[in-house]
């Protein structure tokens, strides 16, 4: 099984709620809008954006058989039950950790994936993420240092030049999230 880039990660992060909307589907066999609503304790219309990323992504789609009043309104896809115990694994260890907001921003787990994968300087995380900043990257390698998942340090043999590496926090996230297998 192939490693899940970053870059890749990203487009399941790009809305805060798509991953644990992935993980509560997985775990509910399916659900109905209103309930991933009052599960994830977010707005109506974040849900809905998440949802339709899981479906521009071919994880999760709206129930062929729906129209009985228990069926779910949304069900994963086979791609969405490869990734679901994964999913559900890198939600409990962000809440576990108290790091869910943080954690669940855009650009959070796949900065901590790139730095896993062997990215130390700010460059090489730039290059792993593809898409993101500079600004996006600065912000969330400093928000990472001040929550403790990344610490920076001198580079060995340039002192000039700073690394990023993962704290003992940062290794539990980038252990769940290693083992999200590729999205292609």
């Amino acid at each position: 099984m192939a490693p899940l880039a970053p870059a890749h990660l990203a487009l399941l992060t790009h809305h805060r709620y798509a991953l644990p909307a992935l993980a509560q589907l997985h775990i509910q066999r399916g659900s109905k809008h209103v309930t991933l609503v009052h599960r994830l304790g977010a707005h109506r219309l974040a849900v809905s954006q998440a949802l339709d990323t899981l479906i521009e992504l071919g994880l999760a789609l709206p129930n062929p058989g729906y129209g009985h009043p228990m069926r779910p309104e949304y069900i994963l896809t086979e791609r969405g039950h490869t990734l679901g115990p994964a999913c559900v694994h890198v939600s409990a260890t962000l809440d576990r950790l108290g790091l869910a907001d943080f954690g669940l921003r855009k650009w959070t787990l796949p900065t901590i994936l790139a730095v896993h994968q062997g990215a130390e300087r700010f460059g090489d995380i730039r290059a792993a993420l593809a898409s993101a900043t500079d600004r996006a990257v600065s912000q969330c390698l400093n928000g990472a240092g001040d929550a403790s998942i990344l610490c920076r340090a001198d580079h060995a043999k340039d002192a000039r030049a700073v690394v990023y590496r993962l704290e003992r926090i940062g290794r539990s996230i980038a252990h769940a999230t290693s083992e999200l297998p590729a999205l292609g």
